[in-house]
């Protein structure tokens, strides 16, 4: 099956190109810098891919553009992430030019015996086994300026965009799970971060969760949960560090988290392949 999903990445790599993302890719094209466009990606993906979510953030002299499956109830996430980080690697080279290429990728799935395709279209090091499927590369790339951007086309991308995020079907309680999606492995993610995120206060956050019918602690526990299993089931990251991952001080919390909201312990679901009983 692995390599049945690394041939898939490896397809979808050779052939999707920026302009395959249609609105999305082209506000990309019309940024001024690249940062500028890996933030109209991540602001934007959910209007034309609500399977996937990307968080962009900085760490000193690196950046960490960061993909997560927004449908947990889907099985074989890598059949989604990998291609997803494929065309990512395909839009910064149009940004940057055809020798970009990331530091070192980051996959949340277990190793395969034929890595190879992997190397060929990412030209850097495949990491499995990880917290995050996550195309790291220097920070300075981010200051890059694009090459033929139009500000009046950009413009008027950007407000379709906006119209098309602000459409039917829209929920705020969705936002905070895509959000905490790319996040909680790597902060704290307290409810006053993410209102700081979206630019309101802790309580406006609070009042507009429940008037959707549910709250901030609820979404954290569901996404935490939901990182958990993937993690489970389809990577070899031992306990300690799935619980770390996830804001616990030690494995024993995590288990009792866990068995509250699966009636099991991470061992005993991560043996039985996350089959229900």
């Amino acid at each position: 099956m692995r390599c049945l999903k690394a041939d898939l990445a490896r397809l979808v790599g050779q052939h999707a190109t920026i302009l395959s993302m249609d609105l999305i890719g082209r506000l990309m094209l019309h940024s001024q810098t690249v940062g500028a466009a890996l933030d109209g990606l991540v602001s934007n993906l959910r209007v034309q891919d609500w399977a996937v979510v990307a968080a962009l953030t900085v760490s000193g002299d690196t950046a960490l553009l960061t993909y997560a499956v927004y449908q947990p109830q889907r099985k074989g996430t890598e059949a989604i992430i990998e291609p997803a980080m494929a065309v990512a690697a395909n839009a910064l080279r149009s940004l940057c030019g055809s020798d970009w290429c990331p530091t070192e990728v980051l996959l949340p799935c277990t190793a395969l015996a034929e890595v190879e395709p992997y190397w060929r279209h990412f030209r850097a090091p495949v990491r499995f086994n990880q917290e995050s499927a996550t195309l790291v590369f220097p920070a300075g790339d981010l200051k890059r300026m694009v090459p033929g951007a139009d500000p009046l086309l950009h413009a008027m991308l950007e407000d379709q965009l906006r119209r098309l995020r602000g459409g039917a079907g829209y929920e705020f309680p969705d936002d905070i799970r895509r959000l905490l999606r790319t996040r909680l492995t790597s902060n704290r993610c307290l409810a006053a971060d993410i209102a700081e995120l979206l630019a309101m206060h802790r309580r406006t956050l609070s009042r507009r969760l429940k008037d959707s019918g549910t709250g901030y602690r609820a979404i954290r526990n569901e996404t935490q949960f939901e990182i958990a299993r993937q993690l489970l089931e389809e990577t070899g990251v031992p306990l300690g560090e799935i619980a770390a991952a996830l804001g616990y001080s030690e494995a024993g919390a995590f288990t009792r988290a866990f068995r509250r909201w699966s009636g099991r312990t991470p061992t005993a679901w991560r043996a039985d392949g996350g089959r229900t009983r």
